[in-house]
């Protein structure tokens, strides 16, 4: 019987914030908001934890484009790739579906409850 209330707990975690966390991927302070509201949902942490990865990997390749020429070709990629990924987490996440970002996405900066 506890599995049944787990789900439904899941169920209505999902349902309750599935608009901000697929938002707080563009957004990005919004990750501190929906932890602030419920700071006891996995739901929650690991949407939070991928924004937080994807924040990351924008930082990372912004910092490559320093270098010349070959860094300013791998930086414009990783920023694309980034809003790939971007698009990628916020339909997956409108579609109750739990998502990791390519390569980093397993990096728990978050843990879960």
């Amino acid at each position: 019987m506890e599995n049944i209330n787990d789900n439904a707990a899941l169920n209505n975690d999902v349902e309750r914030y599935r608009n901000i966390a697929a938002l707080s991927y563009v957004l990005m302070p919004l990750a501190a908001v929906m932890l602030i509201l419920d700071k006891n949902s996995n739901y929650v942490r690991h949407h939070a934890n991928q924004v937080i990865c994807l924040l990351l990997w924008f930082i990372a390749s912004s910092v490559v484009m320093i270098i010349p020429i070959l860094g300013w070709i791998a930086g414009v990629v990783g920023m694309v790739a980034g809003v790939v990924f971007m698009i990628m987490a916020i339909v997956r996440t409108c579609k109750r579906e739990y998502y990791e970002i390519p390569w980093i996405g397993k990096i728990r900066f978050i843990p879960e409850a």
